[in-house]
């Protein structure tokens, strides 16, 4: 399914960027009506995101389409106290990685 296409391009320095903003939208327009079966999916993969980018993916330009992700996380999940707390983990994970020179203002 969509899931595991995403999960794989995530795994391709040339496609990891597009795989976090396609697992963004997917969050932000998913997560409130899915399934637990569905959340665990997109948590699953948002999580292998930022494992990925702790290990094989520093740069920054990783990092800002990260930050994109952990601030669809957050939105999302806000309502769920352990996801959440881990999404907004990701968010000052990846804010230390990009730096305060880059906010959107």
């Amino acid at each position: 399914g969509a899931m595991e296409a995403i999960v794989s391009e995530m795994g391709k320095k040339s496609t990891f960027i597009s795989a976090a903003n396609k697992l963004a939208a997917l969050v932000s327009s998913s997560w409130a009506g899915g399934s637990d079966k569905d959340r665990e999916g997109m948590f699953a993969a948002c999580k292998r995101a930022f494992s990925l980018l702790r290990s094989r993916y520093s740069a920054v330009g990783f990092w800002r389409a990260g930050r994109g992700l952990a601030e669809a996380c957050v939105e999302a999940m806000k309502e769920d106290a352990v996801r959440g707390k881990a999404a907004r983990e990701w968010l000052s994970l990846a804010e230390a990685e990009v730096g305060d020179g880059d906010k959107k203002s």
